[in-house]
């Protein structure tokens, strides 16, 4: 009864929204800038996704302020979103919407995803299709995976490369909308970007990927090679899919091959990774906000990289 409630409210909340956007949504703010910090300092950011409405003409969906607000309770440095910022991206109200949402004092870091491309994404968020920003011991790249065609997108993996192979950071974190591997309805490999990108992550030893296009939780096990030669690693790159800011999420994985699956949900949440020395947690939180279930932590993995950090 509880679910019917929740999802209920998420309808209705999707069908009356205001039609206006508030005055303030209209001219978009200055944005925080990100923190500068020393090269081992201890870290804490968050990363959420596909927190877009389930209908046009809304914009965010029905619980993405209260789990903004659960975020940033956990005190951030800086959000990360990995994209479908909007469900129509020519809709200029639903950008309205959605910049108003943003917190004021955290800085939110976004790629774009495919219910963002059209004339009125613009690069506030995202300073370029491809992009790079040393924060203390990470390396944070961003990845437009979308685009009209997939050549251009394909072409972008060179910028991808270049960018890792420019900084020596002991962490390194890639950030994308569609998932390289995942057990969510879109599945693995979407754009047919593994067979370039794939090496390039293994060469440069990434540390995790986030990404997010499928509205769940999934992450699967640290892994290098592709196609035939994916195998689980633990030295490998983790990779983590995160849409649960989403009106409407997928319970349940696709599909009977879930060897490489090492954790999956279906409940609304965010990821918060933290840093310190060396050593990386990537905890993913089931929040208040759109869940039948309490909040709680629904997965957590600890990365050890010895490095120059500890």
């Amino acid at each position: 009864m509880r679910f019917l409630t929740i999802a209920a409210v998420a309808l209705l909340a999707c069908i009356f929204a205001p039609r206006t956007p508030p005055e303030s949504a209209r001219v978009a703010a200055p944005r925080p800038a990100l923190p500068v910090l020393e090269a081992c300092a201890p870290l804490r950011f968050a990363v959420i996704g596909d927190g877009r409405a389930g209908f046009p003409g809304v914009g965010p969906s029905a619980y993405k302020r209260a789990i903004l607000g659960e975020v940033l309770a956990r005190a951030p440095a800086f959000i990360v979103d990995t994209g479908d910022l909007v469900r129509d991206s020519d809709d200029p109200a639903e950008w309205a919407r959605f910049l108003d949402t943003l917190p004021a004092k955290t800085p939110y870091v976004a790629v774009r995803g495919n219910h963002d491309v059209g004339g009125f994404y613009g690069h506030e968020l995202a300073p370029g299709p491809v992009f790079a920003h040393r924060l203390g011991p990470v390396l944070l790249v961003g990845f437009d995976s979308e685009g009209r065609h997939d050549a251009d997108v394909r072409a972008r993996v060179a910028q991808v490369d270049a960018a890792f192979a420019a900084d020596d950071a002991p962490w390194k974190v890639l950030i994308m909308h569609r998932p390289i591997w995942s057990h969510g309805p879109h599945g693995s490999n979407e754009r047919g970007l593994n067979r370039i990108l794939v090496p390039v992550l293994d060469r440069h030893r990434v540390t995790v990927v986030f990404s997010g296009h499928d509205h769940d939780y999934e992450r699967v096990c640290a892994s290098v090679g592709h196609g035939p030669e994916h195998r689980c690693d633990p030295a490998g790159t983790h990779y983590v899919v995160t849409g649960g800011v989403a009106t409407f999420t997928t319970h349940w994985p696709t599909g009977s091959d879930m060897e490489t699956s090492r954790a999956f949900s279906g409940s609304r949440h965010f990821v918060e990774v933290e840093v310190s020395g060396g050593e990386m947690t990537i905890t993913t939180h089931r929040t208040l906000a759109g869940n039948v279930r309490p909040p709680a932590v629904i997965d957590r993995v600890v990365i050890l990289r010895p490095g120059p950090c500890g």
